[in-house]
């Protein structure tokens, strides 16, 4: 419990990000998300992310599995307040809500990740960028 608590705890500033209102919001999200995959590239793409990782090994566990949850519902609401800002300012180009969104796009980066351990590779993150940032959002 405690590397996870590490972990969420050392990637605060890739999360603050998505609130600097000083970067347009789509641009926030992308630079979110490229700090994310930044981080697994420096790795080779071996090791993925704790939290998903952790996801797939430890929810059985009642503690984690309550801790995992408000990780997952804390970084879907800091992406749904960008979403935000992108839907006021009138970019939002798909019908979802952005509570919907949000938590959709944390699900298919996740997904992103797996992908990129078994394949070694960063093509998984560049078709999230490609199909989420690029075809969600003007």
């Amino acid at each position: 419990m405690e590397a996870l608590e590490l972990f969420w705890s050392g990637g605060a500033s890739r999360r603050a990000i998505l609130s600097d209102k000083s970067i347009d919001p789509v641009e926030r999200l992308r630079l979110h998300f490229q700090k994310l995959t930044n981080v697994l590239a420096t790795n080779k793409f071996e090791v993925g992310c704790l939290i998903g990782n952790f996801s797939s090994e430890m929810s059985r566990h009642p503690d984690f599995q309550d801790r995992l949850a408000r990780i997952y519902h804390d970084w879907s609401r800091a992406i749904e307040n960008c979403i935000d800002d992108i839907t006021a300012a009138g970019r939002l180009k798909i019908q979802a809500t952005p509570k919907v969104l949000a938590a959709f796009l944390v699900s298919a980066w996740e997904g992103a990740v797996l992908r990129a351990k078994v394949e070694r590779s960063g093509a998984a993150f560049e078709e999230f960028e490609q199909v989420t940032l690029t075809g969600f959002f003007a």
